[in-house]
């Protein structure tokens, strides 16, 4: 019963505005959920433009503007209604565009043998939401096998005229070693239209270290499948939810259009229990069972999942409740996630711990490095700025008092 409480709790601290967007966010509204934005959208205290800035900083304006244009097109003011179509038209011409890219670029890795498996963007768009024009799609983003990363490279550089994002000091044997992707760009020569963005992936969230049981396991269980017809590879479903939970919390679930993907993606693989149990054993086999649990319970919270109660059960054991991930102690600034995770907190193994710790000092945060412009002869002072800087906005998010940090230390 007190658990019911808590959940129920979390939900009255949404906004109206906030409350509105979550229901929008789903593939397919009800007359409940209809009825229920309704009695939102006619309240005096609701705010549009508060609304509107909520939709494009979680990336969920198409999906969002077509629901309301679909079912409360008389509610929409009308200069919020031309900041969406103006939007939404500039998203549709960047996913065509981004389409065709992407099509290009899987038939010449087929055409010369190389093996490829799309990561998020417009293959699981389709799938998902059966159109290339629900969700945004700034980049391209595939997973080769490391022995064919230099063919790759050099495909799209001579065939399609890609070239490399950052000029990176250090080898390209090193960056396989401690980075997970590499950036190429083609210049689109239109003013309106921002470059085709494609990032060879060789690992999937952190590194081929520590990906490394994960891509064993992806590669070794890959199927064959297509996209528009074009030969492509697919990983196993318990993976794929699994790169879809710890790339999310990865990035802290800032994004909402993260957490609407994984709905989807829950709804669309229609996990057998046989699946689920499959699922939780590579979770702790690849050591991602932290992050599994918290893309998940902000699944079931918000969206309502159907994730399986033994699912949380076995989860929890190793971690935390999901009482614990939305407990805090004021209202949080922060929608979805109420409590601030570091990465250092998600992984449960002190190697794997140690080993984030040597990449995030040895490659600083672009974040960082675009706050704090050092000059070359100072870099090295970047490794004790990113600690401090991680250790603060921690202690910021999480810790009222130096007493409640002492405690949550302890």
């Amino acid at each position: 019963m007190k658990t019911k409480k808590k959940k129920e709790n979390n939900f009255i601290l949404l906004t109206p505005e906030q409350k509105a967007l979550l229901l929008l966010s789903n593939k397919i509204l009800d007359d409940l959920q209809k009825t229920e934005l309704l009695e939102i959208f006619s309240r005096q205290n609701f705010d549009w433009h508060q609304f509107f800035e909520l939709s494009f900083q979680h990336s969920l304006w198409p999906i969002v503007y077509n629901k309301l244009k679909n079912n409360f097109p008389f509610l929409l003011p009308q200069d919020i209604d031309l900041k969406f179509h103006l939007l939404n038209k500039h998203t549709a011409k960047r996913n065509i565009f981004l389409l065709d890219e992407f099509q290009k670029i899987l038939s010449m890795f087929h055409d010369h043998g190389i093996q490829v498996i799309p990561l998020k963007g417009l293959e699981l768009s389709q799938r998902l939401y059966e159109d290339f024009f629900s969700k945004t799609i700034t980049d391209i983003d595939l997973l080769v096998p490391i022995p064919a990363i230099q063919k790759a490279i050099f495909l799209l550089h001579s065939k399609l005229g890609y070239h490399s994002y950052n000029h990176s000091p250090y080898k390209l044997s090193s960056l396989f070693f401690w980075e997970k992707d590499l950036t190429l760009l083609k210049k689109k020569f239109e003013e309106d239209q921002a470059p085709s963005i494609c990032e060879l992936h060789w690992a999937p969230c952190f590194n081929r270290v520590l990906d490394k049981k994960f891509l064993e396991s992806t590669w070794k269980e890959s199927s064959m499948s297509a996209f528009e017809d074009i030969p492509l590879q697919r990983m196993p479903k318990e993976n794929e939810l699994l790169f879809l939970l710890t790339h999310g919390s990865k990035h802290r679930w800032e994004k909402m259009s993260y957490l609407l993907d994984l709905h989807q993606f829950i709804l669309w693989a229609n996990f057998s229990q046989q699946d689920w149990e499959r699922m939780i054993e590579k979770a702790f086999c690849f050591g991602w069972n932290r992050f599994c649990l918290l893309g998940l319970a902000l699944s079931k919270n918000y969206y309502k999942s159907p994730i399986p109660e033994p699912v949380f059960d076995i989860l929890e054991k190793s971690w935390i409740t999901r009482e614990e991930i939305f407990s805090v102690s004021k209202r949080s600034s922060s929608f979805p996630l109420p409590r601030h995770f570091t990465l250092l907190e998600l992984f449960d193994s002190k190697k794997h711990k140690f080993f984030f710790i040597l990449k995030s000092l040895r490659f600083p945060s672009s974040e960082i490095v675009k706050t704090y412009r050092l000059p070359f002869f100072l870099s090295f002072l970047y490794i004790p700025l990113s600690a401090f800087v991680a250790i603060r906005g921690w202690i910021q998010k999480n810790c009222s008092s130096l007493r409640e940090f002492i405690r949550r230390i302890q």
